[in-house]
């Protein structure tokens, strides 16, 4: 009888947790990568070497699946801030700039890099990922600006 290793099923997320902890006790590494303007290089890299694994089919038959699209936006640009809105009413009671930050982070797309990265550990559709995150980044420059209006007016 063969046995998994649960560990192995883990690792990611093992290995994630460990460099958030190392990050947090030691800044300096990082600090100086963001100050040589490495940033910007190293999200390149990671977006080009997770474009590298992708073929033409895989992202047309992503396209196929228009309502995974529509959903993920749905949740990104209207639940999300709306439980945001209640959720740091209840929470932040007085403290309007946690409730301000709440906000405008409730409004905004997740990142390219975290969300490819999370659906390749995750070992999920990676070419559905990109395009919900391409397309919810580029909705969110002209949806957040009209959500926060509404909120703060």
């Amino acid at each position: 009888m063969q046995h998994k290793k649960p560990a192995s099923k883990y690792t990611f997320i093992f290995a994630l947790v460990c460099i958030l902890v190392l990050s947090i006790l030691f800044p300096q590494p990082g600090q100086f990568i963001k100050d040589m303007g490495m940033s910007s290089v190293l999200t390149f890299m990671a977006m080009f070497v997770s474009g590298l694994v992708l073929s033409f089919e895989n992202v047309k038959s992503s396209l196929k699946e228009y309502k995974t699209i529509v959903f993920s936006s749905v949740i990104t640009f209207i639940i999300f801030p709306i439980l945001a809105y209640f959720f740091s009413r209840l929470l932040f009671t007085g403290n309007e700039d946690m409730f301000v930050g709440t906000m405008i982070l409730s409004t905004q797309a997740s990142t390219v890099s975290s969300a490819i990265i999370l659906t390749m550990a995750a070992g999920g559709n990676v070419p559905l990922a990109i395009i919900i995150t391409v397309l919810n980044n580029f909705l969110s420059v002209f949806i957040s600006p009209v959500i926060l209006n509404r909120v703060f007016s």
